[in-house]
């Protein structure tokens, strides 16, 4: 008896023990390779990251194919990140799925990843037509935007997007604010199939005059989640109401001149930040008013001193960029400014720096 419990205790005490989690996370599990070149070697990189603060060892990658040969670390530093890439050669047309497994610290279950696509002889370029790549899709734009919007309109764009993988997508736009609507044409996109969404935005549902900023996302199916490299930015400027005046009121009107409305701050130059001036000249008869300036993108900071501006009189703007902010993706600074100058109720500034 006693034996027999023993034995109990210790088979208790072994399925207890569990099997070794899996401490490497791949950012992609599946790459679309998209065209590949006949009788080319074709590079696909994985990136790995890692959760484990010991270091890691690589047992073997099996990939079960000898067009496959694979560049790995065998020992990681713990918790660093690192790229597994399978060299692919493609010596037979039409389409291919390739599989790897990743055996690592003695794991029973290997980390499984995947990439597919399509050789052929020739490939397209889809670069003039679809310059932008957003979420494994090419489309002939990068963020939306509507100026000179007025109150009451209903303004429609149209995109373009292809489908250059090798699996049938859906196209959609997703976290759409209350004032746009979209709609694909088609529905579904085929592989090398091309197809448009139509972007309608209806002003009504705008409440502030000037600018309105947001972010979408492009998806290819629906209830996908959302993700940074799937984002659009959108920018919808609203004019003001203008007032109907008569000749007299708009000789005496007040009237805005600008140094420049190109801001040319050359390079860093390794600083974190460059800094400008504009200069903002009232030539009207009455007192310019600034009502309100904003910014389409992060990394520019604006500091005007002083908003009303008599007849002959000028105001500074202070302009500084700053260069980590404007790293990132879509960066075009720019400056909206809102006056009461009747002939240019919107000012819009450009920022150039490299």
């Amino acid at each position: 008896m006693r034996k027999l419990k023993k034995i109990f205790l210790i088979l208790l005490t072994t399925a207890a023990i569990p099997l070794s989690a899996q401490v490497l996370h791949p950012v992609k599990k599946h790459i679309d390779c998209g065209q590949v070149l006949f009788n080319s070697p074709y590079t696909v990189d994985f990136e790995i990251e890692t959760d484990s603060k010991k270091h890691i060892t690589i047992d073997s990658i099996d990939s079960g194919c000898e067009c496959i040969d694979i560049d790995y670390p065998k020992k990681i530093r713990g918790g660093r990140n690192f790229v597994i890439s399978a060299k692919f050669n493609a010596r037979m047309l039409g389409h291919f799925y390739k599989y790897i497994l990743v055996y690592a610290d003695g794991s029973r279950e290997p980390l499984e990843l995947s990439f597919s696509g399509v050789v052929k002889t020739e490939i397209t370029d889809y670069g003039r037509s679809y310059p932008y790549e957003i979420n494994g899709l090419r489309t002939d734009f990068e963020e939306l935007e509507f100026d000179d919007v007025n109150k009451g309109d209903v303004l429609q764009t149209i995109v373009h997007v292809m489908n250059p993988g090798t699996k049938t997508v859906e196209p959609t736009i997703m976290h759409l604010p209350d004032y746009l609507k979209a709609e694909a044409t088609p529905e579904k996109l085929k592989p090398e199939a091309a197809g448009e969404i139509r972007i309608t935005l209806n002003s009504e549902a705008l409440h502030d005059y000037g600018l309105s900023k947001s972010t979408v996302y492009l998806g290819t199916t629906i209830g996908e989640k959302i993700s940074p490299d799937k984002s659009i930015p959108v920018s919808v400027v609203l004019l003001p109401p203008t007032e109907d005046l008569t000749e007299a009121q708009r000789l005496n009107a007040p009237h805005i001149s600008l140094s420049t409305d190109t801001l040319d701050l050359g390079t860093f130059d390794g600083k974190d930040k460059k800094h400008g001036k504009i200069e903002i000249t009232n030539t009207g008869k009455s007192t310019l008013s600034i009502k309100s300036m904003q910014l389409f993108t992060a990394g520019i900071q604006i500091k005007l001193n002083k908003q009303k501006i008599e007849p002959g009189k000028k105001a500074n703007l202070k302009i500084t960029a700053v260069r980590e902010q404007l790293k990132k993706k879509g960066a075009k600074p720019r400056i909206l400014m809102i006056t009461d100058d009747p002939d240019k109720s919107k000012i819009i500034i450009h920022i150039k720096i490299k």
